[in-house]
């Protein structure tokens, strides 16, 4: 079984019964297909990027799960017959990602990795290695 984590998002007017309702359906789908729900964040009703279906504002789920290929595709197959579901995405997660977020830490080869670009020393020396017909510029000019 692989992990995943899907988020959706419902349609802001249904009550809170109708969006209680909907995440339980989601949920029956996946333990119903053999997967097993490790975490559900429901982050409540947030502003959309930008609009979808004339609305502004929806409800986020988040919902971390481990269950077999085979379930994604009827979980997919649910997200779209559902009128109270206005978008979803499902991802499958890698090792890293898991633990991360399971738990909220990042591994330590993140750590160590990420200690050393902040070190300043290793940048001024890479500066000096380019001399100024060299240097590196970015355009967005067409």
């Amino acid at each position: 079984m692989n992990t995943y984590e899907t988020l959706f998002i419902i349609h802001p007017e249904r009550e809170e019964g109708e969006i209680v309702a909907t995440i339980d359906a989601v949920q029956e789908v996946i333990t119903a297909g053999g997967g097993n729900i490790l975490k559900v964040d429901k982050w409540g009703r947030r502003q959309l990027a930008y609009m979808i279906q004339k609305k502004r504002e929806g409800y986020y789920v988040l919902i971390h799960f481990e269950a077999p290929p085979s379930l994604i595709a009827e979980l997919h197959r649910r997200y779209k017959l559902s009128d109270a579901i206005m978008r979803y995405l499902v991802l499958q997660l890698n090792k890293e990602q898991i633990e991360e977020a399971l738990h909220g830490t990042a591994s330590s080869k993140e750590s160590e990795h990420g200690a050393s670009f902040s070190d300043d020393d290793d940048q001024e020396q890479d500066d000096m290695d380019l001399e100024d017909d060299d240097k590196l510029v970015a355009s967005t000019e067409g």
